[in-house]
């Protein structure tokens, strides 16, 4: 039964980054590029480390994809005044328009999928949903601590 429910978590959230993906496809940028600009754009600002610590991808992956964007015109990295060795990563209004494409695109497939639901299904549903979002945001505040039982209350 579990091996189910991950499938169909996995299998969903791949088929709706296919469906970004068919119709983005004219500008180039792939599903983690467009990721990034996500949480960018959301973020405002952000540092390199911060975007690997939301992303959840290494050091150098995180390197060429903001490289690759800024090269595009979609962030520009300038100093951080608190830190002179870093720099902070800014979304360009070119950024903020394929963000806000893509969050058209995500509701108008899953509003399609949810069609097959009665109210009374899509209420439960999301209930159901909310309960199990909270549980991964408190797992990831805790490391993920509480999978094997360890006393560990910081990331390292």
């Amino acid at each position: 039964m579990m091996d189910d429910i991950r499938q169909c978590f996995r299998r969903i959230h791949r088929w709706a980054q296919c469906y970004v993906q068919r119709h983005t496809r004219e500008t180039g940028l792939t599903p983690a590029q467009i990721e990034a600009l996500r949480h960018i754009v959301y973020h405002k600002t952000m540092s390199q480390q911060e975007l690997v610590e939301d992303m959840g991808i290494d050091k150098a992956a995180v390197t060429r994809i903001v490289a690759a964007l800024e090269q595009e015109g979609y962030l520009c990295r300038c100093p951080d005044p608190r830190d002179g060795r870093a720099k902070l990563i800014h979304s360009t209004e070119k950024a903020i328009h394929i963000k806000d494409d893509v969050a058209a695109l995500e509701n108008e497939y899953y509003d399609w999928l949810l069609q097959g639901l009665s109210p009374e299904e899509r209420e439960s549903f999301e209930r159901q949903l909310r309960r199990l979002m909270q549980r991964a945001r408190e797992g990831r505040r805790s490391c993920y601590s509480q999978l094997h039982g360890e006393d560990k209350t910081q990331c390292s």
